[in-house]
């Protein structure tokens, strides 16, 4: 039986890995689902769910066991550097310590910071410029150099992920229902053909089983992002929410603005990415046989249904 073990089980990608996984026969998950210090909560022989505190070593005795994989979604938000490379460490002692199989570590695409790239692949040199992506990258650095000769490592960096129960894109809703309408037309024409760099849940959890099951995969990065689309920037994007949501449409079409002043403003704005056209290449994964099951565009439309659905089951629960 394939014993698969997973931090973070109750983050957003989390749960959409645990849906997926649940449904397959001769696997057992392991879901760590907070940082308390209890042991096994449920077990209802498929699944059981554990309390830990990745700050705390010995509360992981028992949730990983010798020829599992790990797979690691958990990122402490509320602690430091120190706090979460504490947490990596303890995960990793435990791991060597049982003698795991492999590990599969969820990071972040933006880890390469400030790279000059426009076309940001898995050689490019990273340049973190906040401490989020100098953990991120600290992390990653962590496992290549723990896992040597010990067990197989496999690290995913998706890119801005959307999908029911996340919060990309919320506030992009919110803002077109409920904000100004003249803001709203002044940042389309800011904004206009700025890649927006998102990728859906649905192939990100793909990406993850793939690697599970695809052993010859090892010891490798891959980014996973659905920038290839034509549809991923925010003009495109808003238009759709707009269509789909049924907000008033704009009287003017948006003028572009040049390139070079919204690099300006993402500047004084503080953000790393001040290249507007920029894009995360997943080609490498995607030339191992890897298939994505959902193309962005019915990604998009399946995330507005589902949070359209959502509040009307809301508001009925309301009343």
């Amino acid at each position: 039986m394939q014993q698969i073990s997973i931090t973070g089980a109750n983050s957003f990608i989390g749960r959409h890995l645990i849906h997926a996984l649940s449904s397959r026969s001769n696997t057992r998950i392991k879901a760590m689902t907070s940082k308390l210090s209890n042991k096994t909560i449920t077990d209802d022989g498929i699944m059981s769910s554990f309390n830990c505190n990745l700050l705390n070593k010995e509360s992981l005795i028992g949730f990983v066991e010798g020829g599992c994989t790990v797979v690691n979604l958990a990122y402490l938000w509320d602690g430091s550097k120190d706090d979460n490379l504490a947490a990596m460490k303890n995960l990793l002692d435990q791991c060597e310590e049982v003698k795991i199989q492999r590990f599969i570590h969820v990071s972040t695409a933006v880890v390469v910071g400030r790279a000059s790239d426009l076309r940001v692949t898995e050689k490019t040199l990273c340049e973190p410029a906040n401490e989020y992506e100098e953990t991120k990258l600290l992390l990653e650095n962590m496992l290549k150099e723990r896992s040597r000769n010990k067990f197989e490592y496999v690290i995913v960096r998706p890119t801005a992920v959307f999908g029911a129960g996340g919060k990309n894109l919320v506030k992009l809703i919110n803002d077109l229902r409920y904000g100004s309408g003249l803001l709203n037309y002044i940042k389309s024409c800011v904004y206009n053909k700025r890649k927006m760099n998102l990728v859906c849940i649905a192939n990100v959890v793909s990406t993850i089983e793939y690697l599970i099951d695809n052993t010859n995969l090892n010891n490798e990065i891959f980014i996973i992002s659905d920038d290839e689309s034509e549809l991923n920037n925010y003009i495109d994007v808003q238009k759709m929410l707009i269509k789909k949501l049924g907000c008033d449409s704009y009287s003017l079409l948006a003028i572009p603005f040049p390139s070079f002043i919204l690099s300006f403003i993402l500047t004084i704005a503080g953000r790393t990415n001040i290249n507007p056209s920029r894009i995360y290449d997943c080609s490498k994964l995607m030339n191992t046989g890897y298939k994505k099951p959902i193309k962005f565009i019915d990604g998009l439309n399946e995330f507005i249904e589902s949070y359209i659905a959502l509040e009307k089951i809301e508001a009925f629960s309301d009343h």
